[in-house]
């Protein structure tokens, strides 16, 4: 089976909401990675849910987004990158030791396209179960929790029929999400910025491994 990865997405959970200044997280993020291509404060009506994000910054191979509760990149090309990686790592310098916000918990979401059929994936059902039926899309959700990085943690996977566009050519198969994020309420210790980036590298590691 061959994969490709079209987009991982990491968020920073925070403890408590974040009330202070926007243009403050602007600011010192510029500092540590450089000016951003766009920077966009979103406006919000008063009493807007915590979760929506204020602040939105887009730099050549990830966007960022800031809401009070918590922080969120989005990288679009090789995340594994040692440019990547180190921006990754000063952005929780930034929010663990500038920002002074204590990270609870971290989410990790690896989306990949494979080519592949419905064929392959009714292969994964009783055939007695679906003979005779006339389908044409076949979508699932599974978590199957286990400890990582010495952390409880949900282990999710999203399969779902999609397609994809290589080389301007538009090709179906499926998209499978894997989401692996600890669990609130169980065990975990963010205090330091090595301890974060060492559940993201075990995360990803996770990530990669397909439950079916």
């Amino acid at each position: 089976m061959t994969k490709e990865i079209i987009q991982v997405q990491l968020a920073w959970f925070f403890e408590s909401e974040y009330n202070e200044s926007f243009e403050k997280i602007s600011f010192k993020l510029k500092e540590k990675i450089g000016n951003s291509e766009q920077t966009q404060y979103i406006p919000v009506p008063n009493g807007a849910p915590s979760e929506l994000p204020r602040l939105f910054l887009k730099y050549k191979d990830f966007n960022l987004t800031f809401s009070k509760t918590r922080a969120d990149i989005y990288i679009l090309k090789n995340h594994k990158e040692i440019s990547t990686i180190e921006n990754i790592r000063k952005i929780t310098e930034l929010i663990i030791d500038d920002l002074h916000i204590k990270v609870v918990r971290i989410g990790y979401v690896k989306s990949f396209f494979v080519e592949e059929t419905l064929e392959y994936v009714k292969k994964m059902f009783k055939e007695e179960k679906i003979a005779g039926l006339d389908i044409k899309e076949i979508g699932f959700n599974l978590n199957v929790p286990k400890e990582i990085a010495g952390m409880k943690c949900n282990n999710i996977e999203n399969l779902a029929m999609g397609n994809a566009t290589k080389n301007g050519e538009v090709k179906n198969g499926l998209i499978i999400n894997r989401d692996v994020n600890n669990i609130i309420g169980e065990k975990s210790d963010f205090d330091k910025t090595d301890k974060v980036i060492t559940a993201i590298i075990a995360f990803d590691t996770e990530a990669d491994n397909f439950l079916v």
